[in-house]
């Protein structure tokens, strides 16, 4: 696990969040694979499936830049129209060839980023995240991170905001989780 440079702050990914001994209390209860069920007892169920959703949100920013979890439309590069290269700006004789260099606006490319949206696979994992911690800043943080992929740039502020959002929803899942915990022991 890498350490980000959000050192002064208390950051889960590594290891030491704001509730990080209640975030690994429950999550001893989510399952490795799919959804949590806990058929007993739908408010428990409800609130380790939000640890889960944000835990998989969290993972995917820290881990893989949101490359999954984002779409980003790309676009011909208006700078070359498309076709990765520009012309060096000098005449040239007939018996010369034509000098040119990659585009610089695209490297090269002939395409442009253009709109980068949360792809519809995990839409419902970050819908359900805000939602249910109340912070819809969530969504902007995972868009802009995907949009930097694969440039892994994040700002501190974008992370102390990620880490809001994963101490509102483990702090309340960890309050349902206690009144419950008797129950699924």
């Amino acid at each position: 696990m890498s350490e980000t440079k959000t050192k002064e702050i208390e950051i889960y990914w590594n290891e030491n969040g704001k509730f990080q001994k209640e975030y690994n209390e429950m999550w001893e209860l989510v399952p490795s694979q799919g959804e949590v069920k806990i058929p007993d007892n739908k408010e428990l169920e409800h609130a380790l499936e939000m640890v889960r959703c944000v835990s998989r949100c969290y993972y995917e920013y820290y881990n893989n830049g949101c490359c999954n979890l984002t779409d980003t439309e790309t676009e011909s590069c208006e700078q070359c129209e498309g076709c990765g290269y520009l012309e060096v700006g000098r005449e040239i004789s007939e018996d010369e060839e034509d000098t040119t260099e990659d585009c610089y606006y695209c490297d090269g490319s002939g395409e442009q980023n253009g709109e980068t949206t949360i792809n519809e696979y995990w839409e419902n994992f970050v819908d359900k995240a805000q939602e249910y911690s109340g912070n819809y800043r969530m969504k902007s943080v995972l868009i802009k991170a995907g949009k930097n992929y694969p440039s892994f740039s994040f700002s501190d502020s974008d992370n102390i905001r990620l880490e809001n959002v994963a101490d509102l929803v483990f702090e309340k899942a960890y309050i349902t989780y206690k009144a419950h915990a008797k129950e699924v022991a």
